[in-house]
């Protein structure tokens, strides 16, 4: 008879302990599914590389390292996520949400973030190198040290974005809205844009005379 009840007790305990695994192991797979519900989660290190993410929520979900390379991600919604360290290349991030996001390290480069909103996201030495950010908005993003070498910005909204010690060497910057963004001397002195005019803006710190527009031509 105890022989049968501890029999039964590890049983449970087995059922259980293999559910949690499953769950965790199953998350990427779950986000297959058009407009998945991933918000909250714990999956620092997943792997969604060539997924189907369209409209997924990552909402508030822990991502560090996660991989999302060459994934569909058009319309997610990663507002208030970790994604520090993350992969993002040549992902598709059309009409996606990261305001607030984390995103520090990020590697974010030739993917197609065309109207994303980066609002307050945390872009700190991201590479976003050759990244299709036309009409994004990245409005009081810290973007100290990323790296937007070839970027198109053209239409973005970078108002009172955090620019000191950016890379924007060959970016397109027609039409940008720069109005209030923080400069440092490599990014100093904004005048137009052989590619288009950019709204000027005032520099802090000691400016030198090379701006956004001299930079986007080289």
């Amino acid at each position: 008879m105890r022989r049968t009840q501890r029999t039964g007790k590890w049983t449970l305990a087995a059922i259980i302990v293999a559910s949690i695994l499953s769950a965790c192991s199953s998350a990427p797979q779950q986000a297959r599914r058009f407009g998945a519900d991933l918000s909250e989660r714990q999956l620092a290190g997943a792997d969604y590389q060539n997924r189907l993410l369209t409209a997924a929520s990552f909402e508030g979900a822990s991502l560090p390292e996660a991989k999302f390379m060459n994934a569909s991600l058009k319309s997610a919604n990663f507002s208030g996520a970790t994604l520090a360290s993350a992969n993002f290349e040549r992902s598709d991030m059309r009409a996606a949400t990261l305001q607030n996001a984390d995103l520090r390290f990020a590697n974010l480069s030739r993917s197609n973030l065309h109207l994303a909103d980066f609002e307050n996201a945390d872009l700190e030495r991201a590479t976003l190198k050759g990244a299709n950010l036309r009409y994004a908005v990245l409005s009081g993003a810290n973007l100290r040290g990323a790296d937007l070498r070839g970027a198109d910005l053209t239409g973005a909204v970078l108002s009172g974005a955090d620019l000191r010690g950016a890379r924007l060497e060959k970016a397109r910057l027609a039409g940008a809205i720069v109005v209030g963004v923080i400069l440092d001397e490599r990014t100093a002195g904004l005048e137009t844009s052989p590619l288009g005019p950019v709204s000027s803006a005032a520099s802090i710190g000691a400016g030198s005379a090379i701006g956004l527009g001299a930079l986007a031509a080289r």
